[in-house]
């Protein structure tokens, strides 16, 4: 089995803010809003280490009060394969890394809901590539795969 190019060799929680709301009537039509947001840093010493932060707010999308709100935040450091090539080092972290990031942070929501007074929560999976690439847009940098070489 071939292991991924990205490696996750630690994670910690840093926030942790998870509220059940007061008098939720299960039968309301709540809609859930999510925003990720997330920054990473390369290592000076090693462009193959990185820190990554990815924080997630939930609350209600609408008027209508949802059974939990809040905001986990967690702490990953990262490292990539040498065989991984260097101009796609950072893609790799912040789209992979995020959605590694972002799935511990789904499960830590699920489990601390799953002991609340209303039905676990459990977050919309999600992909980061489209989010990645609207960033380089911005920054004005290429987000796309590099043409291939002629040969």
């Amino acid at each position: 089995m071939n292991s991924s190019p990205l490696q996750l060799k630690n994670l910690i929680f840093t926030d942790v803010r998870i509220s059940a709301q007061p008098n939720v009537a299960m039968e309301t039509e709540a809609q859930l809003q999510t925003v990720v947001e997330y920054s990473a840093r390369k290592n000076e010493k090693n462009s193959r280490q990185w820190g990554l932060t990815v924080r997630v707010h939930f609350k209600s999308a609408n008027e209508r009060p949802i059974p939990y709100a809040g905001t986990v935040e967690a702490l990953g450091e990262l490292e990539v394969s040498a065989e991984w090539p260097e101009a796609e080092i950072e893609k790799l972290v912040v789209v992979n890394g995020t959605g590694m990031l972002y799935s511990s942070i789904r499960e830590m929501i699920l489990s601390v809901t799953s002991r609340g007074p209303y039905s676990p929560l459990m977050l919309p999976t999600q992909s980061f590539l489209a989010t990645y690439q609207e960033q380089q847009r911005k920054a004005g940098k290429r987000a796309v795969a590099p043409e291939p070489t002629k040969s």
